[in-house]
């Protein structure tokens, strides 16, 4: 506190009331008790009451039990103080900064409430006696309680102060302050806080050496763990490299018997190639010239292109087949005019099939394009072509475009426009660019190094020639032009397919003009043209087909005038590998169904018989070479 014990002393506030009579007055329940017997001069009534002196001497007798009350408090106080900082700097913990956080918080209380206590000590200079004095004082006494104040200031010891302040000041003049009752409440809650901090503070050091106990247990039970799992992880660690050994010593075993597998299976291939192939199912067809596959929403689809019946009429069912119970079976009929091919393709989410019509009467006749609806097929435009051979579908820069082989028109001319269509972006195929062909039945798509090509196949002139060239065409940004001319013989079929990075076109050569038994050649990307690569032995050929199976690439031909001949890539050329019997075969498609490698063959005709033939499903398993 800022006053010293002087200015305390000489302060009339303090100075009580003469000494009466001595009046016991019980303290009520909420009474605060100090630890020890109080000054005879004070006694309390409650927390709200200060009863009057005994003391008959002088009003400043009152100061001296209200001092030393201060005294006591402000004295355990700093005892309090200085345990717990004694506490907490003779033995440190983690909770050092908290407890000194706590310490001077109440350090910052007790310095307030001095500065409250000067404030009600000032205040209690001019405040009156509620009981006994009114606004309208006597000024005599006025003046006497003036003088008297003068000096008890000048007083130097507490015995004088009480003999000046008994000798001039009547017994009501003076009476303590009400705020500086409950000050003196607040400082005894403040001792009870304190009290109770410091055996709270007590109790947590107490509680430190078993805390730390229990810590350091916890401690060495966990290190001991870590030390079992480290030994642990050194045994895992050391089964591991075991097992690896193991399993190193398994492959080695395996891949021997891979080998030796390989080596009957090479034989056995040798020896027995249909092994490789197995028939699976049979199919009515009437002069079968292509088959399709595709797949819509994991559903499996296979459509056939009849050609005509035996009787020599072309407007003939050619049926839509779906694969329902491990087989494929009769979905959707559609009316065709010597159909030769059909082509499936997507523009975004939608699925069309065009069939090329190729003649009734006549050949200039519509070729359609359907639109699925969900369920089934329905004509989606009608696009008028001349003796229609095939189709195909590509695209350029995101546009869609169909290319239409056109063979022959009804004067019989083969020198004719071919017609490349471009989809509207919106719901038709429109004329793009004309393209003159020599009796055109095929049109392969194909792109090399960011380069877009269209390779036609022409069979002939119309006037018994046979040896043509066959072109290819490449994209310039706004249209197609010349840029290969190729030699082929009654070319029917052109296949594009790639080999690792290697591009590839194979080209069937069909018929010279006096016999089918002529090669049909295999031709590889150099990089800057399509060169010579490989020639096959065909007997009419009319398709080509390429598929990759248990990690080999196969070449299968359809062979018009004899079987037809699966040949399997070695890493440079195409081997033979397996003889498949056909019947006058127009065309082979190969697909996929549950991992399975499927081959349709298209049968036109028991030679020379019948036009109503079964064409066949295989299962191809090829071989482990």
């Amino acid at each position: 506190m800022n006053s010293d014990s002087t200015s305390m002393y000489s302060n009339p506030a303090f100075v009580g009331h003469p000494r009466e009579t001595n009046v016991d007055l019980p303290l009520d329940d909420n009474a605060y008790v100090l630890d020890g017997p109080l000054p005879q001069e004070v006694q309390f009534r409650s927390r709200q009451e200060f009863s009057y002196v005994k003391d008959t001497n002088t009003k400043a007798g009152a100061l001296v039990p209200i001092v030393a009350i201060l005294a006591l408090v402000l004295s355990i106080v700093a005892l309090g103080i200085a345990g717990s900082r004694c506490t907490m700097s003779c033995e440190k913990s983690s909770d050092d900064t908290d407890i000194q956080k706590i310490l001077d918080e109440f350090s910052n209380r007790l310095e307030a409430f001095d500065s409250r206590l000067d404030g009600l000590l000032v205040e209690a200079q001019v405040t009156p006696n509620p009981q006994t004095h009114t606004s309208t004082q006597n000024p005599q006494t006025q003046t006497s309680r003036e003088a008297s104040l003068t000096t008890l200031s000048s007083t130097s010891t507490f015995t004088e102060a009480r003999t000046s302040a008994t000798a001039t000041l009547s017994p009501k003049s003076l009476f303590p302050s009400q705020d500086l009752l409950n000050y003196t409440d607040d400082l005894l809650d403040l001792q009870a806080k304190i009290r109770y901090l410091n055996n709270s503070l007590q109790d947590i050091y107490n509680s430190f050496p078993a805390s730390l106990i229990i810590i350091d247990a916890h401690l060495k039970e966990t290190m001991a763990f870590l030390v079992t799992v480290n030994k642990s992880v050194a045994a895992l660690d050391t089964s591991y490299s075991l097992l690896q050994s193991n399993v190193d010593g398994f492959n080695i075993t395996i891949s021997a018997l891979q080998s030796s597998v390989t080596k009957v299976s090479t034989r056995l291939c040798q020896i027995t190639p249909e092994m490789s192939t197995t028939p699976y199912q049979q199919i009515p067809t009437t002069g079968a010239s292509a088959w399709e596959s595709f797949t819509i929403d994991g559903a499996h689809f296979l459509i056939v292109a009849n050609f005509r019946n035996s009787t020599g009429l072309y407007e003939i069912d050619s049926p839509l087949y779906k694969w329902v119970d491990n087989s494929f079976q009769v979905y959707q009929p559609f009316d065709t005019k010597g159909a030769l091919d059909w082509e499936h393709f997507k523009i975004k989410e939608k699925h069309f099939l065009i069939v090329a019509n190729s003649r009734t009467n006549n050949h200039e006749i519509d070729s359609i394009l359907y639109l699925w609806d969900g369920t089934i097929f329905r004509v989606h435009q009608r696009i008028p072509t001349q003796g229609a051979n095939s189709w195909k579908h590509f695209l350029i820069d995101g546009e869609d475009f169909l290319v239409v082989a056109n063979y022959r028109n009804n004067n019989g001319d083969r020198i004719i426009d071919s017609h490349i269509f471009r989809w509207d972006g919106v719901n038709l195929f429109d004329v793009y660019q004309n393209i003159t062909t020599v009796g055109a039945t095929d049109w392969e798509y194909f792109e090399v190094d960011g380069m877009h090509f269209i390779m036609a196949a022409n069979y002939q002139d119309g006037n018994g020639t046979f040896h043509l060239n066959s072109t290819l065409y490449q994209w310039n940004g706004t249209s197609f032009h010349k840029y290969q001319e190729i030699s082929t013989v009654g070319a029917r079929d052109c296949k594009h397919f790639t080999i690792g990075d290697d591009h590839y076109l194979a080209i069937a050569n069909n018929y010279d003009g006096e016999n089918h038994t002529i090669d049909s050649v295999l031709y590889k990307w150099n990089g800057t043209y399509l060169e010579k690569h490989q020639s096959f032995p065909t007997e009419g050929a009319n398709t080509f087909e390429f598929f990759e199976s248990n990690e080999h690439a196969y070449l299968v031909v359809a062979n018009f005038h004899s079987s037809s001949q699966v040949y399997q890539w070695n890493g440079t050329f195409f081997d033979e590998f397996q003889t498949i019997e056909s019947s006058v075969a127009k065309d082979w498609r190969h697909f996929v169904i549950d991992s399975i490698d499927y081959l349709a063959v298209a049968n036109y005709e028991e030679y020379q018989v019948s036009r109503h033939t079964n064409s066949s499903i295989y299962q191809f398993f090829g071989c482990q070479t």
